[in-house]
């Protein structure tokens, strides 16, 4: 569904959590296509790479709408925390319905040009929800990774894109999230939740790995190639997060893989649904 006579931009976010580099951002995308109306997609209570959100998704939408976005819609985390390939799929499937005109994200590189070269390499790539990017293109930032992945959906759905560079003079979510937890002062702390992290829900997953035959197991969303078997092993041998987290990576399953994978085996989301 096209809407022709209003010129909408979106962007594609996560917020875990909502720091400054976000609201340039916002600034950034109204300013460079000048919309009528700004749409911003945010994943909800777990992110991409499969990790709790330290902000809820009604803090989040405040924090959009206060710097600049008009409307707010959520990707939830069956959507939200897939590879890129797949993220990047169901969010611009999303716009697309709203009408968007127009993409503006993030990119280490900010060089267009090469964006465009590696989003036609990387579309000989067979999709693989289970099959993080990262160690296709290892050379790559990850704003980049997910950047090729919007190019391929704007192409396919009708949709122009652009790029701001990353400043890095804003602090990452990775160093917020680092910061808050360490007790250090940071931006927004009030918003944020101590509990979400996997610390807090490991004791659940344990249980429902060590309660689970592998063959049910199976039936969970992102459960291939057997990695229910490390999976299980590494729950019955480690009674921390950490421990079972780094028991559980391999050169086969990086460290995302296995926290989206466990994340699908804790909601209970089955490869049926």
């Amino acid at each position: 569904m096209k809407h022709s006579s209003l010129n909408i931009c979106g962007v594609i976010t996560e917020y875990n959590p909502f720091h400054e580099g976000h609201a340039h951002h916002l600034r950034q995308a109204r300013a460079l296509t000048n919309c009528d109306c700004l749409v911003c997609i945010v994943s909800d209570y777990f992110s991409q790479r499969g990790l709790p959100s330290l902000m809820t998704w009604q803090d989040k939408t405040r924090l959009a709408l206060d710097h600049g976005a008009d409307l707010v819609i959520r990707l939830p985390a069956v959507y939200a925390a897939q590879s890129a390939d797949h993220f990047a799929r169901y969010a611009m499937e999303s716009l697309s319905v709203l009408g968007v005109s127009t993409i503006v994200f993030g990119s280490e590189c900010h060089d267009d040009r090469l964006l465009e070269k590696l989003a036609d390499e990387t579309g000989q790539i067979m999709p693989d929800p289970t099959t993080s990017q990262a160690r296709n293109l290892p050379a790559l930032q990850p704003n980049d990774i997910l950047g090729l992945q919007y190019i391929r959906q704007c192409r396919r759905l009708g949709i122009g894109w652009k790029t701001i560079p990353r400043d890095p003079g804003f602090i990452s979510a990775t160093a917020s999230r680092r910061a808050f937890f360490d007790g250090r002062p940071v931006d927004q702390a009030d918003c944020m939740l101590a509990q979400q992290r996997w610390e807090s829900y490991y004791p659940f997953l344990r249980l429902s790995l060590l309660m689970t035959a592998p063959g049910r197991l199976k039936d969970f969303f992102l459960v291939t190639e057997g990695i229910e078997y490390r999976l299980a092993q590494s729950a019955r041998t480690h009674r921390t997060w950490e421990e079972f987290l780094e028991s559980a990576i391999s050169r086969t399953y990086s460290r995302a893989r296995i926290q989206r994978t466990c994340l699908m085996i804790l909601l209970q989301v089955t490869w049926e649904q």
